[in-house]
């Protein structure tokens, strides 16, 4: 396991009712999917800190992001040229540490800087500053 990076795990608990002692009964089995993150000791980078390592850019005609933290980011809501209302297609990527990913792509040709929100730790959007693009 990594000792520089946080680490994403994924268990699945299913549930599987007993057979029922009389007729006509509703049964329901219930599947649970939970993500795990694993972050070393050695992390001691807090998540409001890694948001501020990401990096937005251009390339061709697809927006990217770099996340250059240990930790995984998820963006929440993702704004184009200070509209307002979000970008409807944007399935809130998770970065994984030190990964390059494509946000989007086809972007408007006048497009010039990007407002998102982000994933805290509690599950809630955390709004940041717009980024200038270049």
């Amino acid at each position: 396991m990594a000792t520089d990076r946080e680490s994403q795990f994924w268990i699945n608990i299913q549930e599987i009712p007993p057979k029922p002692e009389v007729e006509n009964t509703l049964q329901l089995a219930v599947r649970s999917k939970i993500k795990l993150f694993y972050r070393p000791k050695s992390v001691e980078l807090e998540l409001s800190d890694a948001v501020k390592q990401l990096r937005w850019y251009v390339e061709g005609n697809t927006l990217k992001l770099e996340n250059k933290s240990p930790l995984f980011v998820t963006i929440g809501d993702l704004k184009l040229n200070n509209e307002t209302q979000p970008v409807a297609n944007m399935n809130h990527d998770m970065v994984a540490p030190f990964k390059t990913i494509d946000v989007l792509k086809n972007l408007p040709k006048n497009l010039s800087s990007i407002s998102y929100t982000y994933i805290n730790e509690y599950g809630g959007n955390t709004s940041m500053p717009a980024v200038a693009l270049k």
